[in-house]
């Protein structure tokens, strides 16, 4: 899914720019963010309509998102990511995280848009983070 993670590294500089210097190679007092996309899963496109227009498949769907927290035939996307020293290579925060999709036409259109909108949480809250703006 290479246009996934061109999406993500994008984001990632869009969001940093906004507070920090973007640089090629390390400063004084540089962060270095290394991320990975893994498990990247697209919904079955015929599975992903029948399960959200159908009743019936709404019905099973609404049902294994009660019990098991996710809905039947969403994307979802596992980031790994860590941001350390960038001179000294020391780790600062290690993050590995998966997140599924939700039920919305925009999956059947672009079977990508769950992990696309999983990049989306994802770099919310890296900037959030680094804005310190959340509690542990």
């Amino acid at each position: 899914m290479v246009g996934v993670s061109e999406y993500l590294i994008e984001k990632i500089k869009q969001k940093a720019a906004t507070r920090f210097e973007l640089v090629d190679s390390p400063k004084e007092n540089t962060l270095r963010i290394s991320v990975a996309l893994t498990n990247i899963e697209t919904p079955n496109p015929i599975l992903a309509v029948t399960s959200s227009l159908l009743p019936i498949g709404l019905g099973i769907s609404t049902v294994a998102k009660v019990v098991t927290g996710e809905h039947t035939n969403v994307g979802s996307a596992t980031i790994e990511m860590m941001i350390s020293d960038a001179n000294s290579g020391d780790p600062i925060v290690a993050v590995i995280d998966r997140r599924a999709g939700a039920k919305d036409l925009s999956t059947m259109v672009d079977s990508t848009d769950d992990a696309r909108d999983a990049v989306d949480w994802w770099v919310e809250r890296i900037g959030s983070t680094l804005r310190g703006e959340l509690a542990n």
